[in-house]
């Protein structure tokens, strides 16, 4: 430990650094990822050099330096010119106090050797880097969905999956990529947690395992069994760090407890750690959702039987936080050298950087295009129209192939003796298999929107989507429809409706089917009819016995074709034997979900700096217009602009102040500073450490270095900014 003495009231508080010990503990054997160890040693001729803290995922790195002698009577004792006696790649290094072994400073592997021989023994220079935990955390890679057996399925279907259960010998690691939320979409396990871990936990168990994205099982009693939810941070962190480590690097002693109070509710958006290093995944979970991580470079003070150490993981929010501690005594002040607050208070020398010029305090989210559900009809003889035929109707004429009032099968007709009908030339042009196909594609086929009036002069005008869009300003331009916003199965996660084709009879509104021999256009708004041969298709033959019992069998007589031409007929005939056609699908509007977090007095910066961030992946909107739901089903509706707007607040409240960014030298050597801790300003004589107006804006400590090299004693907390960018 650090001793104090005061030698005299007038020359202050002479600080003495305590005396440390290197011990080394050689790899034995290495195996299969299990390597032995051989016995624990002192290492009086090792000395260390700089120890920094990594945060975030980056390493924490010990320097040592081999002691060899020095001058013409250089000692041989060292052992200096034999290789062997010094440590050497995977040998484990352990920093400790000389006066109290129990206080740790640094347990890591050798990763690193420079040797350095030069003519004339006294050049003779050899040094080590160790490396902390990180370093093995990052040899563990992810790969894999952690899934629940089939046999614990059917026991969480039954209900009958207990604690007990619901432990890692139930699981398998299935070959599908580990991505979180996919697609957006919830795909973690509900209801019993998991003990994912085979070590030890101190905690009740918090793991989740993969389910399908969406999924919903309903159980005997027709209640949801097994429903997937959204990954938050605090699951998808433990579960990730109990499944890939097995609390073989990071300490089971960790306070996950303490974890989850930092990382609150907060739900993750899609996140993939496929084919990354824990080490990397840990950062990718945490660090866009507004969090840091960091692992104590020192063991937990635990023996394992693997003679490996482990370490206590520690997160902290980088944003929105207090600062944290008592704020370090630069100049007088009176600083308390007797408590180890006052000790870490003790500031040598402080510089600090503070930058305005790439301020943006006036932000804009962009989200994706709101979507809007129409039904769009085809119905000449019910009133206007939003589909209109895509050929020209007075070129070409159902009416020349219609037999008394009908389309009859061509082909049956071709072999009729006395045909007054070109029947060979109607299934030419207008069967999908006919050798003249191609030059009729639309006819008789094809109905469009003309909503960007690319069909002019076939179709006389074009909508006005003024009453749909909301708004009188629009881009005439196509808009393709998307799937519906209906659910596929009510009261289930299980998607929606693609766009679909309804088919009915004029007159009556309770005749529609569903049209499967509709294609609907991927390039505008219409659809087309792809049906093999429109004279030989019978859509209402195999309709419900309602229909078939109030038409007395006659409409499942009358093939597609005779349905269209009797709708398309000019003289008015055709009756209850008239098509109806309506199609049911999204279109985009013009206008994105927005939010906005405009510029605010409080800004380090004087001028207004804006700054555009593209989120169409994350919000979204989407409404059912007036008669745009038919069917009566179920719909999604969702509207993410406070959740815009919510966003930009965020990363205007990070981005809006300066960035600030330096360093304060401890004239001791102390660990009651870690990553993560913040302080507006210094005490004593007092300079600002702030970076923008409120607490949350002071820099915050994101590396910890200490030097243990003779003279020195010191330690240097790294200041930085917070987040620039908080993803949402």
């Amino acid at each position: 430990m650090t001793t104090i003495l005061f030698p005299s009231p007038d020359t202050g508080p002479m600080i003495s650094p305590p005396r440390l010990r290197v011990l080394w503990r050689p790899v034995a054997a290495r195996g299969d990822g299990a390597p032995a160890w051989g016995e624990q040693t002192a290492c009086p001729t090792i000395a260390p050099g700089r120890l920094r803290w990594g945060a975030d995922g980056a390493m924490t790195t010990l320097t040592l330096e081999c002691r060899l002698g020095r001058g013409p009577r250089r000692s041989k004792s060292y052992g200096a010119d034999r290789e062997d006696v010094w440590p050497s790649a995977g040998d484990r290094i352990d920093l400790v106090d000389d006066a109290d072994a129990a206080a740790g400073w640094f347990a890591g592997h050798v990763g690193q050797e420079s040797i350095l021989i030069q003519s004339g023994g006294d050049a003779e220079r050899r040094d080590l880097v160790a490396y902390g935990p990180e370093l093995r955390l990052r040899g563990r890679a992810v790969h894999g969905q952690w899934c629940k057996t089939p046999e614990a399925d059917d026991w969480q279907r039954d209900g009958v999956l207990t604690a007990a259960r619901a432990v890692r010998e139930n699981t398998f690691l299935a070959d599908l990529p580990a991505v979180f939320n996919l697609g957006g979409r919830p795909n973690a396990s509900t209801g019993t947690a998991w003990t994912l871990s085979e070590s030890p936990c101190l905690s009740e168990p918090c793991g989740r395992v993969f389910e399908p994205a969406g999924r919903c099982i309903r159980g005997a009693g027709g209640d949801e069994a097994i429903a997937a939810a959204h990954w938050t941070v605090a699951a998808a962190l433990r579960s990730l760090v109990e499944y890939v480590d097995n609390y073989e690097v990071i300490s089971p002693r960790t306070d996950w407890a303490a974890i989850e109070a930092v990382l609150g509710g907060a739900v993750l958006g899609e996140v993939a750690v496929e084919g990354l290093s824990l080490l990397e995944a840990m950062g990718r979970l945490l660090g866009p959702a507004g969090f840091g991580f960091c692992l104590e470079p020192w063991s937990d003070g635990q023996t394992y039987a693997d003679g490996a150490s482990r370490h206590v993981l520690r997160v902290f929010a980088r944003h929105g936080r207090r600062p944290l501690g008592r704020p370090p005594v630069l100049g007088g002040g009176g600083a308390d050298t007797a408590s180890a607050a006052g000790r870490a208070a003790a500031v040598q020398r402080l510089e600090f950087l503070r930058d305005s010029h790439n301020v943006c305090n006036d932000v804009q989210v962009i989200g994706a295009l709101r979507r809007v559900q129409v039904c769009l009809t085809f119905d000449p003889r019910g009133g206007a129209s939003d589909l209109h035929p895509a050929w020209d109707t007075a070129a070409h004429d159902l009416a020349a192939w219609a037999v008394g009032g009908v389309i009859p099968e061509m082909d049956v007709l071709a072999n009729a003796v006395g045909a007054t009908v070109d029947a060979a030339a109607f299934l030419r042009r207008y069967s999908r298999a006919g050798a003249e196909n191609l030059a009729y594609f639309d006819v008789f086929r094809t109905f469009v929107w003309n909503e960007d009036g690319a069909y002019r002069p076939l179709v006389a005008a074009e909508p006005d989507l003024s009453g749909l869009l909301g708004t009188a300003a629009y881009v005439r331009r196509p808009r393709p429809l998307g799937p519906t916003l209906l659910r596929a199965a009510a009261g289930t996660g299980s998607g929606v409706l693609p766009a679909y084709v309804e088919l009915g009879v004029a007159g009556d509104d309770d005749a529609w089917i569903l049209l499967p021999e509709a294609r609907v256009l991927p390039d505008r708004a219409g659809f087309t009819l792809n049906a093999a041969r429109l004279d030989a298709c019978y859509p209402y033959a195999g309709a419900d016995p309602v229909l078939r019992a109030r038409y007395g069998g006659r409409l499942g007589k009358f093939s597609l074709a005779t349905l269209l031409y009797n709708a398309l007929r000019t003289d008015g005939g055709g009756g209850d034997r008239a098509a109806r056609f309506r199609l049911v699908g999204t279109i985009e509007s013009d206008a994105a979900v927005v939010g906005r977090s405009g510029y605010r007095l409080e800004s380090t910066w004087p001028f207004k700096a804006t700054r555009i961030d593209y989120r169409g992946d994350r919000f979204a909107a989407a409404a059912v217009a007036e008669g745009g739901n038919p069917s009566g089903r179920e719909a999604i509706t969702l509207d993410d602009t406070a959740d815009a707007d919510a966003c930009a607040g965020r990363i205007r409240e990070a981005a809006g102040d300066a960035m600030g960014h330096g360093s304060i030298m401890l004239r001791t050597l102390t660990r009651s500073v870690r990553p993560g801790m913040a302080w507006t300003r210094t005490a004593g004589r007092q300079v600002s450490l702030a970076v923008g107006a409120g607490a949350s804006r002071a820099a915050e400590v994101v590396g910890v270095v200490w030097n243990f090299a003779e003279g020195a004693g010191k330690t240097e907390l790294i200041l930085d900014s917070p987040l620039l960018e908080v993803n949402p």
